[in-house]
């Protein structure tokens, strides 16, 4: 795994953990917050992870890709119960992400997965 994708993934799984690390890989400079349910910047963000009461958040990356700079993943989390897929976009620059562009939206039912032998 690459080590784009392992911050990316790191920084994910920061929203079940708790842990503030992942955050110093993110460019406080050139961060855009594009998720609107979040105010601006980086403080917002770290507010909302330090809000989150322990276990109420699980996240499973199911998929990471990477494309030079861009690292795009699918993820299931759990937010207290309410289920979510997101899709995110991290651009990198100068060893940091610059932004991260969320498609988050609300799990259906049930759902089919491919097997893959």
């Amino acid at each position: 795994m690459t080590h784009h994708k392992q911050q990316v993934i790191e920084f994910l799984r920061s929203f079940e953990t708790g842990d503030p690390k992942p955050l110093s890989y993110i460019n406080p400079d050139r961060y855009i917050q594009h998720n609107l349910n979040l105010g601006a910047g980086l403080a917002a963000l770290e507010a909302r992870l330090k809000s989150r009461l322990k276990g109420s958040v699980k996240a499973n990356t199911v998929r990471e890709f990477e494309d030079g700079e861009l690292v795009f993943t699918h993820t299931e989390f759990n937010f207290s119960g309410n289920s979510r897929i997101a899709f995110d976009i991290f651009p990198f620059e100068d060893g940091r992400s610059s932004s991260i562009g969320t498609i988050c939206r609300k799990q259906p039912p049930s759902r089919a997965r491919a097997v893959i032998p």
